[in-house]
Protein backbone atom coordinates (compact mmCIF):
# COMPACT_ATOMS: atom_id res chain seq x y z
CA UNK A 1 0.00 0.00 0.00
CA UNK A 2 1.64 3.56 -1.12
CA UNK A 3 2.12 6.37 1.87
CA UNK A 4 0.39 9.29 1.74
CA UNK A 5 4.31 10.65 2.02
CA UNK A 6 4.62 8.43 -0.96
CA UNK A 7 1.59 9.86 -3.11
CA UNK A 8 2.45 13.70 -2.52
CA UNK A 9 5.88 12.86 -3.52
CA UNK A 10 4.87 12.06 -6.99
CA UNK A 11 2.42 14.12 -7.24
CA UNK A 12 4.88 16.72 -6.71
CA UNK A 13 7.61 14.62 -8.61
CA UNK A 14 9.26 17.59 -10.93
CA UNK A 15 9.42 19.80 -7.86
CA UNK A 16 10.75 17.05 -5.22
CA UNK A 17 13.73 16.70 -7.99
CA UNK A 18 14.46 19.99 -8.52
CA UNK A 19 14.71 20.56 -4.99
CA UNK A 20 16.94 17.45 -4.84
CA UNK A 21 18.79 18.83 -6.72
CA UNK A 22 19.73 22.10 -5.34
CA UNK A 23 20.40 19.81 -2.00
CA UNK A 24 22.61 18.31 -2.93
CA UNK A 25 24.54 21.05 -5.22
CA UNK A 26 24.79 23.31 -1.90
CA UNK A 27 26.18 20.59 0.50
CA UNK A 28 30.05 20.75 -0.10
CA UNK A 29 32.89 23.74 0.34
CA UNK A 30 36.03 23.45 -2.09
CA UNK A 31 37.89 24.67 0.92
CA UNK A 32 36.52 22.29 3.22
CA UNK A 33 35.82 19.09 1.35
CA UNK A 34 35.36 17.45 4.64
CA UNK A 35 32.09 19.60 5.20
CA UNK A 36 30.34 18.05 2.25
CA UNK A 37 31.58 14.02 3.62
CA UNK A 38 29.74 15.37 6.94
CA UNK A 39 26.71 16.79 5.59
CA UNK A 40 25.86 14.22 3.28
CA UNK A 41 26.75 11.11 5.19
CA UNK A 42 22.84 12.95 7.53
CA UNK A 43 21.39 14.10 4.28
CA UNK A 44 21.64 11.21 1.93
CA UNK A 45 21.14 8.50 4.34
CA UNK A 46 17.31 8.34 3.13
CA UNK A 47 15.22 10.61 5.46
CA UNK A 48 11.60 11.39 3.92
CA UNK A 49 12.11 15.09 3.91
CA UNK A 50 8.52 15.42 4.71
CA UNK A 51 9.22 19.02 5.77
CA UNK A 52 10.34 20.40 2.29
CA UNK A 53 7.55 18.71 1.01
CA UNK A 54 5.28 20.36 3.01
CA UNK A 55 6.66 23.63 1.92
CA UNK A 56 6.35 22.47 -2.14
CA UNK A 57 2.58 21.24 -1.25
CA UNK A 58 1.83 24.68 0.34
CA UNK A 59 3.02 26.45 -2.79
CA UNK A 60 1.35 24.19 -5.46
CA UNK A 61 -1.79 24.57 -3.03
CA UNK A 62 -2.10 28.19 -5.05
CA UNK A 63 -0.85 27.50 -8.02
CA UNK A 64 2.60 28.24 -7.62
CA UNK A 65 4.69 28.46 -11.13
CA UNK A 66 7.60 29.96 -10.28
CA UNK A 67 11.43 27.89 -8.95
CA UNK A 68 12.11 29.76 -5.97
CA UNK A 69 9.55 27.04 -4.18
CA UNK A 70 12.69 24.81 -4.63
CA UNK A 71 15.23 27.03 -3.27
CA UNK A 72 12.41 27.62 0.08
CA UNK A 73 12.25 23.64 0.19
CA UNK A 74 15.96 23.05 0.47
CA UNK A 75 16.58 25.77 2.62
CA UNK A 76 14.36 23.96 5.32
CA UNK A 77 16.20 20.74 4.54
CA UNK A 78 19.20 22.09 5.93
CA UNK A 79 17.70 23.71 8.53
CA UNK A 80 16.34 20.34 9.74
CA UNK A 81 18.83 18.75 9.12
CA UNK A 82 21.60 21.34 11.15
CA UNK A 83 19.67 20.70 14.30
CA UNK A 84 19.75 16.70 13.81
CA UNK A 85 23.59 17.11 13.96
CA UNK A 86 23.17 19.31 17.11
CA UNK A 87 20.56 17.04 18.22
CA UNK A 88 22.77 14.21 17.91
CA UNK A 89 26.01 15.64 20.28
CA UNK A 90 23.15 17.09 23.21
CA UNK A 91 21.72 13.91 23.18
CA UNK A 92 25.11 12.06 23.04
CA UNK A 93 22.77 9.85 20.05
CA UNK A 94 25.12 6.86 18.28
CA UNK A 95 22.41 5.50 15.69
CA UNK A 96 20.20 7.49 12.84
CA UNK A 97 18.85 6.27 10.41
CA UNK A 98 20.79 3.04 10.72
CA UNK A 99 24.32 4.34 10.53
CA UNK A 100 26.55 5.76 12.90
CA UNK A 101 25.92 9.78 13.70
CA UNK A 102 28.42 12.21 12.57
CA UNK A 103 29.22 12.97 15.90
CA UNK A 104 30.43 9.71 16.57
CA UNK A 105 32.33 9.28 13.08
CA UNK A 106 33.82 12.83 13.52
CA UNK A 107 33.42 13.99 16.95
CA UNK A 108 31.38 16.22 18.34
CA UNK A 109 33.48 19.72 16.56
CA UNK A 110 32.83 18.73 13.39
CA UNK A 111 28.95 17.70 13.95
CA UNK A 112 28.36 21.50 15.81
CA UNK A 113 30.88 23.17 13.32
CA UNK A 114 28.80 21.72 10.09
CA UNK A 115 25.79 21.83 11.78
CA UNK A 116 26.11 25.95 11.80
CA UNK A 117 27.81 25.49 7.52
CA UNK A 118 23.89 24.48 7.26
CA UNK A 119 22.09 26.84 9.24
CA UNK A 120 24.31 29.75 6.62
CA UNK A 121 23.82 27.71 3.69
CA UNK A 122 20.13 28.04 4.27
CA UNK A 123 20.27 31.44 4.26
CA UNK A 124 21.89 32.13 1.51
CA UNK A 125 19.11 30.12 -0.11
CA UNK A 126 16.50 32.37 1.24
CA UNK A 127 18.04 35.35 0.08
CA UNK A 128 17.23 33.80 -3.57
CA UNK A 129 13.78 33.85 -2.84
CA UNK A 130 13.70 37.35 -2.60
CA UNK A 131 11.30 37.60 0.43
CA UNK A 132 11.54 39.43 3.34
CA UNK A 133 8.47 37.95 4.86
CA UNK A 134 10.00 34.58 4.30
CA UNK A 135 13.40 34.96 5.65
CA UNK A 136 11.20 36.45 8.63
CA UNK A 137 9.55 33.57 8.76
CA UNK A 138 12.32 31.24 8.72
CA UNK A 139 14.48 33.63 11.17
CA UNK A 140 11.70 33.21 13.56
CA UNK A 141 11.32 29.84 13.34
CA UNK A 142 14.84 28.85 14.13
CA UNK A 143 14.86 30.95 16.97
CA UNK A 144 11.94 29.18 18.48
CA UNK A 145 13.66 25.76 17.79
CA UNK A 146 16.95 27.03 19.80
CA UNK A 147 14.57 27.97 22.40
CA UNK A 148 12.96 24.88 22.31
CA UNK A 149 16.47 22.89 22.58
CA UNK A 150 17.61 24.56 25.55
CA UNK A 151 14.16 24.80 27.25
CA UNK A 152 14.53 21.07 26.84
CA UNK A 153 17.90 20.25 28.31
CA UNK A 154 16.49 22.86 31.35
CA UNK A 155 14.09 20.45 32.51
CA UNK A 156 15.05 17.24 30.80
CA UNK A 157 16.00 15.90 34.69
CA UNK A 158 13.08 17.26 36.52
CA UNK A 159 11.19 14.54 38.11
CA UNK A 160 8.02 16.36 37.62
CA UNK A 161 7.22 18.30 34.44
CA UNK A 162 4.07 19.16 33.29
CA UNK A 163 2.30 18.37 30.30
CA UNK A 164 2.16 22.24 29.11
CA UNK A 165 6.03 21.87 30.00
CA UNK A 166 6.28 19.05 27.20
CA UNK A 167 4.13 20.52 24.63
CA UNK A 168 6.16 23.54 25.21
CA UNK A 169 9.41 21.80 24.08
CA UNK A 170 8.07 19.90 21.31
CA UNK A 171 6.06 22.90 19.84
CA UNK A 172 9.52 24.97 19.82
CA UNK A 173 12.14 22.02 18.62
CA UNK A 174 9.66 20.31 16.23
CA UNK A 175 6.43 21.82 15.34
CA UNK A 176 8.12 25.58 14.81
CA UNK A 177 9.83 24.07 11.91
CA UNK A 178 6.55 21.87 9.93
CA UNK A 179 4.82 24.88 10.85
CA UNK A 180 7.51 27.66 9.28
CA UNK A 181 7.47 25.25 6.20
CA UNK A 182 3.88 25.27 5.52
CA UNK A 183 3.94 28.97 5.68
CA UNK A 184 6.70 29.95 3.85
CA UNK A 185 5.11 28.14 1.25
CA UNK A 186 1.91 29.87 0.70
CA UNK A 187 4.08 32.92 1.55
CA UNK A 188 5.57 32.71 -1.64
CA UNK A 189 2.79 32.33 -3.56
CA UNK A 190 -0.17 35.25 -3.35
CA UNK A 191 -2.06 33.56 -0.82
CA UNK A 192 -4.26 35.46 1.31
CA UNK A 193 -3.18 35.87 5.03
CA UNK A 194 -6.08 33.55 6.10
CA UNK A 195 -4.89 30.92 4.26
CA UNK A 196 -1.10 31.48 5.52
CA UNK A 197 -2.27 32.08 8.96
CA UNK A 198 -4.45 28.43 8.15
CA UNK A 199 -1.41 26.83 7.06
CA UNK A 200 0.90 27.91 9.58
CA UNK A 201 -1.53 26.12 12.08
CA UNK A 202 -1.87 23.38 9.85
CA UNK A 203 1.95 22.50 10.26
CA UNK A 204 2.50 23.31 13.69
CA UNK A 205 -0.58 20.51 14.45
CA UNK A 206 1.24 18.13 12.27
CA UNK A 207 4.62 18.69 13.56
CA UNK A 208 3.05 18.42 17.45
CA UNK A 209 1.45 15.35 16.38
CA UNK A 210 4.38 14.09 14.90
CA UNK A 211 7.07 14.61 17.70
CA UNK A 212 4.55 12.84 20.15
CA UNK A 213 4.39 9.72 17.77
CA UNK A 214 8.33 9.96 17.60
CA UNK A 215 8.38 9.49 20.78
CA UNK A 216 6.19 6.89 21.44
CA UNK A 217 8.34 5.30 19.20
CA UNK A 218 11.01 5.83 21.05
CA UNK A 219 9.78 3.60 24.05
CA UNK A 220 8.12 1.07 21.75
CA UNK A 221 9.35 1.14 18.86
CA UNK A 222 11.68 -1.38 17.14
CA UNK A 223 15.14 -0.80 16.78
CA UNK A 224 15.61 -2.30 13.37
CA UNK A 225 12.66 -0.95 12.01
CA UNK A 226 13.21 3.11 13.61
CA UNK A 227 17.25 3.00 12.70
CA UNK A 228 18.30 4.04 16.08
CA UNK A 229 18.54 2.65 19.35
CA UNK A 230 15.69 2.75 21.61
CA UNK A 231 16.46 5.03 24.65
CA UNK A 232 15.56 4.37 28.47
CA UNK A 233 14.20 6.98 30.48
CA UNK A 234 17.64 6.79 32.44
CA UNK A 235 19.96 6.92 29.80
CA UNK A 236 17.97 9.74 28.17
CA UNK A 237 17.71 11.48 31.28
CA UNK A 238 14.49 12.47 31.03
CA UNK A 239 13.09 11.14 33.52
CA UNK A 240 9.92 14.21 33.83
CA UNK A 241 9.30 13.89 30.07
CA UNK A 242 8.92 10.31 30.55
CA UNK A 243 6.36 10.26 33.75
CA UNK A 244 4.47 12.69 32.26
CA UNK A 245 4.29 10.87 28.75
CA UNK A 246 3.68 8.09 30.57
CA UNK A 247 0.42 9.65 32.04
CA UNK A 248 -0.70 11.14 29.24
CA UNK A 249 -0.52 7.80 27.38
CA UNK A 250 -2.21 6.09 29.92
CA UNK A 251 -5.33 7.67 29.86
CA UNK A 252 -5.36 6.34 26.51
CA UNK A 253 -5.01 2.38 27.88
CA UNK A 254 -1.59 2.44 26.53
CA UNK A 255 1.22 1.19 29.13
CA UNK A 256 4.67 2.30 29.14
CA UNK A 257 7.40 -0.17 31.33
Amino acid sequence: MTSPISKLSDLLSEKVKNTNRVIEENLSSEETPIIGDIASHLIKSGGKRIRPLLTLAASKLFDYKGSKDTFLAAAIEYIHSATLLHDDVIDRSEIRRGLKTANIVWTNKYSVLVGDFLFSRAFQLMVKTQSLKIMKTLSDASAIISQGEILQVGIERKLHVSQEDYLKVIKGKTSALFSAACQAGAEITEASETHIKALREYGECIGTSFQIIDDLLDYLGDENQMGKIRPTWQNRGFRGFFGQFRKILGKSGIILK
